[in-house]
């Protein structure tokens, strides 16, 4: 039973390689023929220089970068209620004071 295990295990993992082998294989020749079919063929024409130069940025005589911008728009702002004062800041303080000594004072 022992062999047939490790059999049956060696089989599936010779699949396994087999087909991490032909994922491989295809990946590189996809690498191959893009870059034949087409990197080749970009990098012999004759705006190859042109473009590579746009790709790193550089300028050619009369040329100019344009920046756009987005315009911020404001943000809208939350309006709070006016506050209306009952009482002075005297008044405050006077109340304030005399409920904490009557919380303090014994009730008589």
């Amino acid at each position: 039973m022992l062999v047939a295990v490790q059999t049956y295990v060696n089989y599936t993992t010779i699949i396994e390689k087999t087909l991490q082998v032909q994922e491989q294989t295809k990946k590189v020749k996809d690498e191959i023929s893009y870059f034949n079919n087409f990197q080749l063929k970009y990098l012999n024409s004759s705006h190859a220089k042109r473009l590579l130069a746009h790709e790193n940025n550089i300028l050619e005589p009369g040329e100019a970068v344009i920046l756009f911008k987005a315009k911020k728009e404001p943000q809208a702002k939350e309006l709070l209620p006016a506050e209306t004062l009952e009482n002075t800041p005297r008044e405050e303080r006077k109340s304030f004071f005399s409920q904490k000594i009557s919380a303090i004072s014994p009730e008589g």
